[in-house]
């Protein structure tokens, strides 16, 4: 079976200990930067709401987010997962949030890193040790690819968030929509009875699922699912054609063309479908009916994009090419090997193009531009939403380098030094990745305060009141009330708090802002507009 890979039998076996190796350091190395370096923290009034805001498993026709099945139920699954199990043997309520929110997104970091293994793996035909250090590259170049790039405003990596539902809303479906991209282009995407993603009742279920899944998350996310399937699509048309010529009248060619790409198709089916369902809902209604979609700020959705990383994008288009250029060559490698090379190469091409085209529209249409401290941002080039975009030349330019460590045996003696060199660069700019916290706190001052919140309340019901005043910082946003511990994050903190079990009713609550807060902890009251 063929959708950019050869014959399945053909695709050589991974060497299982360098993914293991690399996936536990990937693991490791996320867990760690995820509790420790940046934690992840409840930092806002959508963090609450969202934590305990458990939907049903199906799209919902007209409602808020009606087609964010995944994060909507990933993140109160995680929630009661923390209460319930991590703090009763913790005795640290937000720590437990922490650690189960940092197990979900390095689990998150580490299948999409090993799934790019498996595509290294199968073009490349790297030795273990090698396999290993490109894997190693990949990682880290999330975490580079940024740095400098952006203003203060907007995250400074790819894996990078503003707040913790933005991990589960973003971050976590970009993951899975990427790594199941690489799947299908290792498994194979058809009917035949070898297709690994689709062989036996058992694994189509499961495949079917974790499409569903994904395509069912978010738009700027399941983009990079929904454009490699376009793109391979649009790159396998020719083949209708050829088999037309041949033998095959019209009816049968569609049909092998169709069996042969089954799963592209079904995920473009479920694209299209949450398309409908996502611009029926009432968020969408009221983030598009200002205005209808304007060329202007397309243009300036692009524009911002290319002057804040033209040099990284083609340096990224550069390098694909040389990998477009050393596959082209005859004689290289086997035909068919090339020819899957070729045709790999022409697909990211195609889509990056679609991806970044819906990812300009999608951010001009609903958000076409903030000010943030009298700086102008635009959605697009935050990194939560630039991740989708960018996966697929990443993994093609690291593919590249694993295809050149390959040939040139002699190169491979390099590639610790590069992963080294990479990761001290990563490591010695760490203070200045934004923190995925609200109000210009620190994580450790949001969990500070966060804890003296939680405290006002579970003193109130432990005396026995049905009533609480609680004394947030004060903060000046003029476009929302004390954001982001506003007066609704304080009701949602009480109702979470009662849900997950700290409290033995649901208190009604009252709030005041009190600077004293801030000077106690260190937080100032001045965050700009967000």
């Amino acid at each position: 079976m063929r959708v950019l890979a050869g014959e399945r039998g053909a695709t050589p076996r991974v060497h299982d200990r360098a993914l293991w190796v690399a996936g536990i350091i990937v693991f490791v190395a996320s867990l760690v930067f995820f509790t420790q370096v940046y934690p992840l923290a409840m930092s806002n009034a959508d963090d609450w709401l969202n934590i305990t805001k458990v939907r049903s498993g199906l799209p919902e026709w007209g409602g808020f987010n009606p087609s964010k099945v995944l994060p909507e139920t990933l993140f109160p699954l995680a929630g009661y997962l923390a209460a319930y199990v991590v703090y009763p043997l913790s005795h640290d309520y937000l720590g437990a949030i922490t650690l189960v929110s940092a197990l979900v997104v390095a689990g998150a970091i580490t299948w999409y890193v090993v799934s790019f293994g498996r595509v290294l793996e199968r073009y490349a035909k790297t030795g273990a040790f090698a396999t290993a250090c490109v894997m190693l590259v990949f990682f880290l170049c999330h975490f580079a690819l940024l740095f400098g790039a952006l203003s203060d405003g907007g995250a400074a990596y790819l894996f990078g968030a503003y707040d913790l539902t933005g991990y589960y809303h973003y971050i976590v479906p970009a993951l899975w929509c990427g790594a199941l991209a690489f799947s299908l282009i290792v498994r194979g995407a058809g009917l035949e009875p070898n297709d690994g993603l689709i062989e036996g009742m058992g694994r189509k279920s499961l495949g079917v699922l974790l499409i569903y899944l994904g395509m069912f998350s978010n738009l700027f996310s399941s983009i990079a699912l929904a454009a490699f399937a376009g793109a391979s699509l649009l790159v396998d048309l020719p083949s209708l054609g050829r088999a037309h010529r041949g033998d095959a009248t019209m009816p049968q060619a569609v049909a092998s063309y169709a069996r042969r790409n089954a799963a592209l198709l079904l995920v473009i089916a479920f694209w299209l479908v949450t398309l409908a369902f996502e611009f029926s809902g009432t968020r969408a209604s009221g983030a598009m009916s200002h205005q209808p979609l304007a060329l202007g700020a397309v243009l300036g959705n692009l524009a911002i994009v290319w002057n804040l990383l033209y040099k990284r994008l083609l340096a990224l288009l550069a390098l694909c090419l040389v990998a477009y250029v050393a596959w082209h060559v005859r004689g290289a490698s086997p035909a068919g090997e090339a020819r899957d090379a070729r045709r790999l190469v022409v697909v990211v091409f195609v889509d990056l193009m679609l991806a970044l085209a819906f990812s300009v529209c999608l951010s001009a249409r609903i958000d076409p531009f903030r000010v943030v401290d009298g700086v102008t941002e635009y959605y697009i080039v935050r990194g939560d939403v630039l991740l989708a975009v960018m996966e697929a030349p990443l993994m093609l330019c690291c593919v590249g380098m694993g295809y050149a460590l390959g040939r040139v045996r002699w190169l491979q003696v390099l590639a610790p030094l590069c992963a080294f060199a990479l990761a001290v660069t990563v490591v010695g700019n760490i203070g200045s990745y934004i923190p995925p916290v609200s109000g210009r706190m620190t994580a450790r001052q949001d969990i500070a305060v966060t804890n003296d919140l939680i405290g006002q309340i579970v003193r109130a019901d432990s005396e026995g009141k049905s009533e609480v005043t609680v004394a947030t910082c004060r903060f000046d946003n003029p476009k929302a009330i004390n954001w982001p511990q506003t007066p609704g994050m304080v009701e949602s903190m009480a109702h979470t708090l009662y849900v997950h079990g700290l409290t033995k009713r649901e208190l009604t609550t009252t709030w005041y802002a009190d600077p004293v807060l801030n000077e106690r902890y260190g937080i100032s009251e001045d965050i700009g507009v967000e």
